[in-house]
C-alpha cells in the first residue's frame, strides 16, 4: 500500500506548518521526484510472485519541504521539494557487512587549496549535485520497493508488480559511496588525479615538456633497475613520474553532493564544464557561499571562513538535577554544580 506523507519544513516554524500537510502543490513536486528516479534509470521492474522467498519490497516515505530562496522576501514560499527516503535502517544488507564508507574532504585540506588558489588569482565557487544519490551505477545485492500511485502511473505498471533497484537511493547506507565511486570514474576519465592526502580533493595538471639533456644519472639508474622494479609499476617509478614539471590548473573538493572549485579560466571551460555537463550542475555560486556548515566571502583582502550563523544556531541545553532530573556525582565535568562560584 501507499506510504502516509509526513511534512518536513527546515524553513518553517511550528506555528508555520499546517494542521493538513497535503498542499496541493507538493503533488507535482512528488511527480518531479519521481521523474529525476525514472531519469536516472534506477528501477527495474518484476513481478512480486518472483520475489525471493521471504523477501518484502522496503518501506520508504517522502519528505516534503518548503523552500524560501528569495534574498529579499525570506518569508515568502518559492518553492516546494519532494524526497523520496527509503527506510535504510531496515535494509537487510548491513549484516552482511555492506561497504558504506565514503571520503569526505577534510577542512584543513580545503583551507590548503584555497591559500593555494587565492595567490594563484582564483575565485573559488561552489555547486551543489541536486541528484547525486541516484547517480551510483552499482548496488550489492537485491532491494525492492513498493511503488505509489505517481509512479505506478508514470512507468505504466500493472497490479502485482513491484520495482527492483538497479543502483542506489536516497536513504540506503551505501548511497554516498556509490556516488563517490561514480564521481571519481568520471573524475579520472576526464584527466583528473585524486590527491595523496586526501581523497576527496581532486587536481588537474598541465604537464609541460620535458627538456631532454644528455643521458642524466637518473635515466642510467632508471634503465638498471626496471627490470628489476618491475617497470613503471614499482613505487619509486611513481614518484619519477609525480616531479615531472607540471602546473596546477585547477581542483575540486567533495563533501558529498556539495563541491568547491577553483581554478583558471581554461580550466573552468575545459575539464570542470565537462564535469558540470555530466552532472547537470546548473548553476556556481559565488562569495559569500555556505560550505561545510560556514560562509565562504572572498574579496580583494582574501577569503575568510565564517562560522558565526551556524554557531547562532546552537542551543544551550541545560542539565536538569537533583530529585525528579538526572544524577550527577560532585566531580563529574557535566555537573553544573561543579561550576558553580
Amino acid at each position: 500500500g501507499e506510504c502516509h506523507i509526513g511534512l518536513v519544513a527546515k524553513e518553517l516554524s511550528p506555528e508555520e506548518i499546517a494542521a493538513d500537510p497535503i498542499d496541493p502543490g507538493f503533488i507535482a513536486a512528488d511527480t518531479r521526484e519521481w521523474e529525476s528516479f525514472i531519469k536516472n534509470d534506477v528501477f527495474n521492474i518484476v513481478e512480486r510472485r518472483d520475489l525471493p522467498q521471504g523477501v518484502k519490497p522496503m518501506t520508504w516515505r517522502k519528505v516534503r519541504t518548503y523552500k524560501h530562496e528569495d534574498p529579499l522576501d525570506a518569508g515568502r514560499i518559492t518553492r516546494r521539494k519532494t524526497r523520496v527516503v527509503v527506510h535504510g535502517f531496515k535494509d537487510g544488507r548491513l549484516d552482511s557487512g555492506l561497504k558504506v564508507d565514503s571520503p569526505t574532504i577534510a577542512l584543513s585540506n580545503l583551507r590548503l587549496l584555497i591559500s593555494s588558489g587565492l595567490q594563484r588569482g582564483w575565485e573559488a565557487k561552489t555547486f551543489d549535485i541536486s541528484t547525486a544519490f541516484l547517480r551510483g551505477t552499482h548496488i550489492d545485492g537485491q532491494v525492492f520497493i513498493e511503488p505509489d500511485s505517481i509512479l505506478r502511473k508514470l512507468m505504466g505498471l500493472k497490479d502485482g508488480q513491484v520495482l527492483q533497484l538497479k543502483s542506489t537511493v536516497y536513504g540506503l547506507a551505501d548511497a554516498p559511496r556509490e556516488w563517490y565511486l561514480e564521481a571519481r570514474r568520471v573524475l579520472e576519465v576526464l584527466g583528473f588525479e585524486i590527491s595523496r592526502v586526501d581523497p576527496a580533493l581532486f587536481l588537474f595538471f598541465e604537464y609541460l615538456p620535458e627538456v631532454k639533456e644528455a643521458k642524466s644519472t637518473r635515466d642510467v639508474v632508471e634503465d638498471r633497475l626496471s627490470a628489476f622494479l618491475g617497470a613503471r609499476e614499482h613505487t619509486l617509478r611513481e614518484y619519477w613520474e609525480d616531479t615531472k614539471p607540471r602546473k596546477l590548473k585547477g581542483y575540486i573538493g567533495l563533501h558529498v553532493d556539495d563541491g568547491l572549485v577553483m581554478g583558471d579560466q581554461a580550466f573552468l571551460t575545459g575539464p570542470f564544464q565537462k564535469f558540470r555537463e555530466k552532472f547537470e550542475i546548473l548553476e556556481l555560486t559565488s562569495s559569500p557561499m555556505k560550505y561545510l556548515g560556514g560562509v565562504v566571502n572572498q574579496d580583494s583582502s582574501g577569503i575568510t571562513l565564517d562560522y558565526t550563523h551556524h554557531g547562532e544556531k546552537l542551543k544551550i541545553v541545560t542539565v536538569p538535577t537533583g530529585a525528579d532530573g538526572l544524577q550527577l556525582d560532585d566531580d563529574t565535568a557535566l555537573n553544573p554544580r561543579a561550576h558553580t562560584d
